[in-house]
Formats: structure tokens, C-alpha cells, sequence
């Protein structure tokens, strides 16, 4: 029981335990938003808190723009300050910098003051935590990472305001999550606040065509782009090389043979050679090809282990997730495609046709079409909604 809404379930839930659901269906089918430099999935801490929080206060959708930006804005900077230094130690920057974000939008719709908010901030260093050994076995730890970061955002915020003193120095102490997390001298206090204010790192968030790791994107992309353009069936390539930035290669490439053969569906997302093979074998993937994968597929799985890797020496990740494909065919001939800029990042965005077609897809799977067309109406006026009431009720299925 409680006041908050739980999106495609009936029945509503306390702010923190609402948000923890919500922000594990978010996260769950890989399928949300990144900040490419600060290697971050915003939307799944800032969203369902901002939802939460906004529920309860009844507050407009106006402020709710506002307090979401907040929170972003302090999430992707926490990323950037240590860009893909998380990454490299095994951490998951999600959860660690989404916690900070969270914090920020809650902290603003509830009308926290500057100390209170410091000392929220204080207390989610404590909670700032996700390792990635999820990547080694396909195991579900990443689904709930953003679940715990939001939900414990939310309580840091109720304790700060009951007076509940957090740490300092947070970031920057000896102690602080920089110094434990990625090293004293592997951060950049000024990226934290850089241009504050005047540069809105929110414009440079990227969406997702495909639900699965954005690392995999331009090289699905690639892919089926030499499929087309070539005519190209399974039967005829002898081997694929995939060129990739070390770091990434790292998330979707190794070890390989046991990315050529992921052990669950959920590993699948996180494969770099299945995800390829199963472009070129099925065509261009959608949510139901993720969620009804057949990782026993022999025709995908003998050309998965074709996959190979190599390092792409014109890379500019994390800026952007750029992928080359090149195609060994049978005949002797290789083909070979680059995309530089990620498909749905800012210099090669998705059309809004593709975002309403996901969006309907996906709302589709527990709303009927009415629902969900009139919910694509509020957000896209949400800044004249006086509250986000009828948003976030439509939201909710009936028993």
C-alpha cells in the first residue's frame, strides 16, 4: 500500500519501494538512454524517482522537467569527472553516479535547502556501488544496480531532511567516493562543475534503437548495412572482425569464446559476436527478438564464433560508441562498413517516428493503444500539465 504509482502493475507503493520497481523495469531489457562520456543511463535512477516523488507532491510538469534536469545534470557530471574510470576498475558507473542524480531530482521536488541536499549527497556515497562481474556469466545483478541506487537515493533524502548529517566531502575527501572508487588521481574536480549552468550535458544524451549494451549498436548498425547493400546470407561469410575501442572490448568482447557462446539470455545483451551474428542470420533485432532469444540457435551460434575483435585505432570512445564491421566472404572478398557516431546519439539521432515507435512498442506490452497514444500526448506537452497526476496514472494497469 502506499501513494506511488507502479508503472503496467495495479495497486500503488511507498516512494522508496515504487521507485526501486520502477527503476528496475527501466533498466531490466537494457533498452534506456546513455550519456556516452560519462558512460551513464540516466533516465533509470532520475525518472522513477522524479515520477515517485512528483506523484506525491502533485507538483506540475514544468517542475518536474526541472527537477529531472537537476538530476541528470548531477549524474552525468559525476560520470564525466572519472570518464570511464569506473568502467575500468569493474564498477558500474550507472548506479554510482545515478544515486547522486536521483538525490538531486528528489531533493528539488521535495524543497530541500542547499545543506540538506549536501548532506543527502553525503549519505549516497555510502550507497554508491555496482561491480560488473554480471558480464562473466549473464546473471541478473545489473537488472536491480539503478533499483537500489534510486530507492536509496530516496531514503538519503528523507534523512537529510529529518535532520540526518551526511558526509562533507563526499567526492572529493580522502575517503570520498573518487578517492575508494577510481584513485585520487584519476578524476577531474573541475569536469564535476564544469560550465555549470551554460552547458546542459542533458542535450547530449543518447537513445537507444536496439535493447541491449549501446556498445553493441554501430556494429549491429554495420552489419545490417552490409547485409543489405551486399545481398549477404549467413552461408557466405568465412569470418567477421569487429574493430572497437580497448575499454569497450573489454564489456562485449571478452573473454571471447564465451561471448561467441553466452550462457543466458540476459548474457546475450553483453555479446558482441552474438548480437552481429544475430543481425546478419534474423535481420534487425527488436525487443521481442532480446526477450525470445535462443542462445541454443545453431545458425547464430556457428556465426558467432566467426566473430573475432581487434582494436580500432581511430576510435574516439567514450565520446561516442563508434563500430567497423569488416566481412570476410566465402569468395574471398571483404567488405566493410564504419559508423563513427552511434545511431540515437546527438550527431546521428533517431527520428521521432523511431522514438514514438519504441515508446508503443513498449508501452503496448501492458497498456491498449488508446492508453498509451494519450500518454505520447501529455509527455509531449508536458511542460503545460498543471500536475502530473493524470500522466502517471495512466501509467498504472487496473487489477
Amino acid at each position: 500500500d502506499g501513494s506511488c504509482t507502479l508503472i503496467g502493475f495495479p495497486g500503488k507503493s511507498s516512494p522508496a519501494y515504487a521507485t526501486f520497481l520502477n527503476a528496475s523495469l527501466v533498466h531490466g531489457l537494457d533498452f534506456d538512454d546513455t550519456h556516452s562520456g560519462a558512460i551513464v543511463h540516466a533516465s533509470t535512477t532520475i525518472a522513477p524517482a522524479g515520477l515517485a516523488l512528483g506523484e506525491v507532491k502533485g507538483i506540475s510538469g514544468k517542475d518536474l522537467i526541472t527537477a529531472m534536469v537537476a538530476g541528470y545534470e548531477v549524474a552525468i557530471r559525476v560520470g564525466l569527472a572519472a570518464s570511464g574510470e569506473f568502467h575500468k576498475r569493474g564498477f558500474h558507473a550507472t548506479p554510482i553516479c545515478g544515486i547522486f542524480g536521483a538525490a538531486g531530482t528528489a531533493g528539488k521536488i521535495l524543497g530541500l535547502t542547499s545543506d540538506q541536499i549536501a548532506h543527502a549527497m553525503g549519505l549516497c556515497g555510502s550507497q554508491a556501488s555496482g561491480i560488473q562481474e554480471f558480464l562473466n556469466d549473464g546473471s541478473w545483478n545489473k537488472k536491480i544496480h539503478p533499483a537500489w541506487a534510486a530507492h536509496g537515493a530516496i531514503v538519503s533524502v528523507e534523512l537529510a531532511r529529518l535532520g540526518f548529517i551526511g558526509a562533507e566531502k563526499v567526492f572529493e575527501g580522502r575517503f570520498g567516493l573518487y578517492s575508494t572508487h577510481v584513485g585520487a588521481e584519476n578524476w577531474s574536480a573541475e569536469e564535476l562543475a564544469r560550465d555549470l549552468n551554460s552547458n546542459w550535458e542533458t542535450l547530449n544524451i543518447s537513445l537507444k534503437p536496439y535493447p541491449c549494451c549501446h556498445f553493441n549498436h554501430a556494429f549491429i548498425d554495420g552489419a545490417l548495412h552490409l547485409k543489405e547493400k551486399h545481398t549477404i546470407r549467413p552461408d557466405d561469410i568465412s569470418a567477421i572482425e569487429c574493430l572497437i575501442s580497448e575499454p569497450q572490448s573489454h564489456i562485449v568482447c571478452e573473454p571471447i569464446e564465451v561471448k561467441q557462446n553466452p550462457a543466458t539470455a540476459y548474457g546475450v545483451l553483453f555479446s558482441l559476436p552474438f548480437c552481429v551474428a544475430m543481425a546478419l542470420v534474423r535481420g534487425k533485432p527488436g525487443r521481442r527478438d532480446f526477450s525470445n532469444v535462443d542462445i541454443h540457435d545453431e545458425e547464430v551460434l556457428d556465426l558467432s564464433r566467426k566473430v573475432s575483435y581487434g582494436l580500432d585505432p581511430d576510435s574516439d570512445f567514450p565520446h561516442h560508441f563508434p563500430g567497423v564491421v569488416k566481412i570476410r566472404l566465402k569468395n574471398g572478398e571483404v567488405v566493410e562498413y564504419s559508423e563513427r557516431f552511434n545511431r540515437g546519439c546527438p550527431e546521428n539521432p533517431m527520428s521521432r517516428e523511431e522514438v514514438v515507435g519504441k515508446f508503443l512498442d513498449n508501452a503496448g506490452e501492458v497498456l491498449n493503444k488508446d492508453k498509451a497514444e494519450e500518454l505520447i500526448g501529455k509527455i509531449s506537452h508536458l511542460e503545460k500539465m498543471p500536475t502530473i497526476t493524470a500522466l502517471i496514472e495512466l501509467c498504472r494497469i487496473e487489477r
